[in-house]
């Protein structure tokens, strides 16, 4: 998914780079188009089948926040142009997607740690 991500924004990076620079966060929002709403479904199904080995207990949650991460560190990467290889950008995109969906998996059985940040106060 990484790679496919990577390779679709590197096809026109010069028009894209002025695109996110002439109409920052133009894309439509996720409810109202249907392909990002269908990679949704598509991401959310793949993490209900490995359920039980991923950490986070809210998939629309834990699909939405993959996708923002990937979205993000891609266009980063084709935007400013960092000076390391294509090949480590992409593995450290997933690695930021394994480290999200894998580290802190409660035991068997145990609840997760959600509950703690209730505590705080709700965002503006």
């Amino acid at each position: 998914m990484v790679r496919a991500l990577l390779a679709a924004h590197l096809l026109e990076p010069d028009l894209h780079k002025m695109l996110e620079r002439e109409f920052p966060y133009f894309d439509a929002p996720q409810s109202d188009d249907a392909a990002d709403l269908g990679i949704f479904q598509r991401v959310r199904a793949l993490l209900d089948l490995w359920r039980a080995q991923i950490a986070p207990r809210d998939l629309d949650l834990a699909t939405w926040t993959i996708l923002h991460i990937m979205e993000s560190m891609v266009h980063a990467a084709v935007i400013g142009a960092p000076p390391f290889p294509l090949a480590a950008i992409g593995q450290a995109i997933t690695d930021a997607v394994m480290g999200y969906l894998t580290l802190g998996a409660p035991p068997p059985g145990q609840p997760d740690q959600a509950g703690k940040l209730a505590s705080l106060p709700p965002l503006p």
